[in-house]
C-alpha cells in the first residue's frame, strides 16, 4: 500500500501526491492508499508556531475529512514525530460498500510508496525531511516527491528560474478525485478509533486542539477560516466578483486592502488551495479581458493592468521561497555578511519569551529607567542625547532596548499607524504587505533592533506564515541583503498617506476614538486642552514617542551608508546578486567567492570580519508577495 502525507496541503483539488497514489491503485501498482496527517509535536512546541495556526489548520482538516469521507475514503491523523510516527502504522481496511463503516484485516499488507509535496520549511522541518530519507532507505520504501510552490531543489544558478516557474503553474490543473481506494475501500490504523461528527469521519486520534496538544489557547476573533471552500470562496470573489479592479491602488491601504487584496496568503500558506490554481484562475481573466470586447468595455481599462501585477507577485513568491531554499542559514543569519556588525546590542532579545505581551503590556507607558541614549563621536567623547555620526551602533542600557522591543511587540510605541498595525495583527493576523514593511522597517531602522528577536516575534501572529517569505523579507526590510535598497518607512507620512482619516488608526487605538483629524497621526502634538477634550492625556492614555523619528532616520541612513562605501562591499554584494537576485537575462558571475559555504547552517558558518568582507546596497525594485 502506498501512503499520502499531508503536511502544507491539505485539499482534493490539485492535489499532485493523491492524484498519483490513486493512479497507481488503479494500475496495480499498490493495493490501497491510507491518507495521513501527522500533529508532529517538534513544529507544534516551536516559537514559530501558535494556537491560531492550529485552528486555521483544523479548519481544513475537517472539511477535508467529509469530503474524503464522501467519496470512500477516511483521512487518518497520527501524533508525534516523523518519521517514528510510521513505525506505528498498523493498517486495517476500512469497507464502506455496505455502509457499515466497518473494518477487515489487512494482515498482508506492506508500506511500499510514499507521496507527498516538497516543502521550504524552517530547520526543524528540513531536519525532519532528511530523517524520513534515511528512514525510507532503511525500510526500502520509495517517497515520490512533487513540487506545488515552484520552489526548484538543489537550483545550481538562478538563470532560466522563472521559465521552470512558469512551465510548472501551465501544467493542467489535476481535478478532484470521485473515489478512494478499490471498490470502496480505504485505510486506517489498528488500536486506534475512528471519530465521527458532522463534518466526517476522522481516523487515529482524530482532530486535536490547544488542550490536547498542551499549547496556549490564544485565538484570534478577527482572523480567517480555513478549509479549501473558503480558499475557493475567495479566489472566486477576487476574480470573478470583481475585487481585484483596482488592485494596484487599493493594496497599499490597510482601509481598502481587505477588500482590495485577495487575502489568498493563508490558504496558500497551509494549502487549502494550490499555487497553480490561483495562477490559472487569474490567467484565463487576463486572456478574457484580452479577447472579450464587452467585457473590456464594460470594467475599467486598468483591470487587466490590476491581474498582470497579481500574477507577477505570485511568481514573486516563489522567488523569495527560493532564496530560503538555496540559503537556509537566511532563517539564523545575515544574507551580507558584512551587516553584522549592525544592531548588536539588541541580539540579547532572543533570550525573552514574548508570549505574554500584549497590547496592555505597558500599560500606554515606557519606563526610561536607566535610559542613556548616548553615543561615542570621533574624540572618544560622550554627548548624551546625540547620535553619532562615526559608530553603527546605539550605546543603550539593556532596560532601553527591551522597553522599546515590548512597546513594538504590544503596539505602544507613541506612533499610532505602527501601534495600530501591531494591534490589528494580534486580532486578525493578517495585513497588507506595505504595512507589514512599515512596521519591520520600524523596528529595524527607528528602534534601530535586530531582525532576529522582531521575525521571531511576528512569525505566530502572521496567519500566513511562511518560512521562505518570512525570513527573506524580514533581511530584505531590515536592509541586510546587500543587494536592495534601504528603505526606510516614515510611519508619520504612511498614516497620512494611507490612513487620511484616521479611520484604521481609530479601529484599533481606542484611547485615540476621539482624537481630532488634525492631531491623528502625531497625536503628541496636541495642546493640553486638546488632550483633555480627547480624553487622551499623552504620556498616560497613550505613550508618547519611544524615539525621535528624524532623529533616528539620519543615523541609520548614516550607519548603512559608512558600510556601503567600504571597498569589499560591491564585491560581497555581486555573489549575492548572483546567487540570489531576479532577473530575465543570464548573469555573469562575480569573480568573487562567498566566504559562507553553500546551504550552510548556523553552525558550520564560517565567521568574517566585517573589516575585512563589507557588503553594499545595489538599487533594487522593491519585490513583494501576494496577501
Amino acid at each position: 500500500y502506498g501512503i499520502v502525507w499531508l503536511k502544507r496541503d491539505v485539499r482534493l483539488n490539485d492535489h499532485e501526491p493523491l492524484h498519483r497514489a490513486l493512479e497507481e491503485v488503479k494500475k496495480g501498482i499498490i493495493s490501497h492508499v491510507l491518507v495521513i496527517y501527522v500533529y508532529e509535536e517538534d513544529l507544534i512546541y516551536n516559537h514559530d508556531f501558535s494556537s491560531c495556526h492550529l485552528k486555521f489548520i483544523n479548519d481544513g482538516l475537517r472539511e477535508f475529512a467529509a469530503k474524503i469521507h464522501a467519496i470512500g475514503g477516511i483521512l487518518v491523523t497520527l501524533r508525534g514525530t516523523v518519521p517514528s510516527v510510521f513505525d506505528s502504522i498498523t493498517p486495517k481496511i476500512w469497507n464502506t460498500n455496505d455502509g457499515s463503516d466497518k473494518e477487515d484485516s489487512a494482515e498482508n499488507l506492506v508500506l511500499r510508496k510514499i507521496f507527498v509535496h516538497e516543502e521550504t520549511g524552517n530547520k526543524l522541518s528540513r531536519d525532519r525531511i532528511t530523517r524520513v530519507k534515511n528512514w525510507a532507505e532503511a525500510n526500502r520504501v520509495e517517497i515520490r516527491w512533487f513540487n506545488q510552490t515552484g520552489v526548484t531543489k538543489n537550483l545550481q544558478q538562478r538563470d532560466g528560474w522563472a521559465s521552470k516557474w512558469k512551465a510548472l503553474m501551465e501544467r493542467a490543473s489535476l481535478p478532484s478525485p470521485t473515489q478512494i481506494g478499490p471498490k470502496g475501500t480505504s485505510l486506517t490504523l489498528t488500536g486506534l478509533s475512528n471519530q465521527s461528527s458532522n463534518m466526517g469521519i476522522v481516523g487515529g486520534v482524530g482532530i486535536l486542539w490547544e488542550e490536547e496538544l498542551g499549547i496556549p489557547r490564544a485565538r484570534k476573533p478577527e482572523a480567517m477560516c480555513g478549509g479549501e471552500s473558503h480558499a475557493m470562496a475567495l479566489l472566486r470573489t477576487f476574480t470573478e466578483g470583481k475585487r481585484s479592479v483596482g488592485y494596484g491602488k487599493n493594496v497599499s491601504s490597510p482601509n481598502t486592502a481587505w477588500e482590495g487584496c485577495s487575502r489568498l496568503s493563508p490558504y496558500l500558506t497551509w494549502g487549502h488551495i494550490s499555487l497553480r490554481t490561483v495562477y490559472k484562475s487569474i490567467k484565463t481573466l487576463r486572456e478574457r479581458l484580452k479577447h472579450d470586447e464587452s467585457l473590456k468595455k464594460s470594467n475599467p481599462s486598468t483591470w487587466a493592468r490590476d491581474l498582470a501585477a497579481f500574477e507577477a507577485r505570485l511568481r514573486w513568491r516563489s522567488h523569495f521561497m527560493q532564496k530560503l531554499e538555496d540559503d537556509p542559514s537566511m532563517e539564523f543569519e545575515n544574507l551580507c555578511s558584512t551587516y553584522d556588525s549592525l544592531r548588536t546590542n539588541s541580539r540579547h532579545l532572543l533570550n525573552i519569551t514574548t508570549t505574554n505581551i500584549t497590547t496592555a503590556g505597558t500599560n500606554g507607558n515606557i519606563s526610561t529607567t536607566d535610559v542613556n541614549i548616548s553615543h561615542t563621536n570621533g574624540d572618544s567623547k560622550t554627548e548624551s542625547g546625540k547620535l553619532s555620526q562615526n559608530h553603527l551602533n546605539l550605546v543603550e542600557s539593556e532596560d532601553r532596548i527591551r522597553g522599546k522591543f515590548q512597546a513594538w511587540c504590544s503596539g505602544n510605541t507613541g506612533y499610532p499607524m505602527v501601534d495600530a498595525v501591531m494591534r490589528a495583527l494580534h486580532k486578525g493576523g493578517w495585513i497588507n504587505f506595505r504595512m507589514r514593511a512599515m512596521l519591520v522597517s520600524f523596528a529595524s531602522y527607528i528602534l534601530w533592533l535586530d531582525w532576529r528577536p522582531t521575525a521571531r516575534y511576528l512569525a505566530p501572529h502572521f496567519l500566513d506564515f511562511e518560512p521562505g517569505i518570512h525570513y527573506p523579507q524580514f533581511q530584505m526590510q531590515s536592509g541586510t541583503t546587500g543587494i536592495n535598497a534601504v528603505r526606510i518607512y516614515n510611519p508619520t507620512k504612511q498614516a497620512k498617506d494611507h490612513d487620511k482619516d484616521g479611520k484604521f488608526i481609530k479601529s484599533y487605538l481606542p484611547e485615540l476614538q476621539h482624537v481630532p483629524v488634525r492631531y491623528i497621526h502625531e497625536p503628541w502634538k496636541m495642546p493640553k486642552s486638546v488632550q483633555e477634550r480627547a480624553n487622551c492625556t499623552i504620556g498616560e492614555i497613550y505613550p508618547n514617542p519611544i524615539v525621535d523619528q528624524a532623529e533616528m532616520y539620519k543615523f541609520a541612513r548614516k550607519a548603512f551608508g559608512d558600510i556601503k562605501r567600504l571597498s569589499k562591499s560591491k564585491e560581497e554584494a555581486k555573489d549575492i546578486q548572483f546567487r540570489h537576485g531576479s532577473r530575465k537575462r543570464p548573469a555573469r558571475r562575480a569573480f568573487v567567492r562567498s566566504n559562507r559555504p553553500k546551504n550552510c547552517t548556523t553552525t558550520t558558518r564560517k565567521k568574517l570580519n566585517p573589516r575585512q568582507h563589507i557588503g553594499t546596497t545595489i538599487p533594487h525594485t522593491p519585490q513583494k508577495v501576494p496577501r
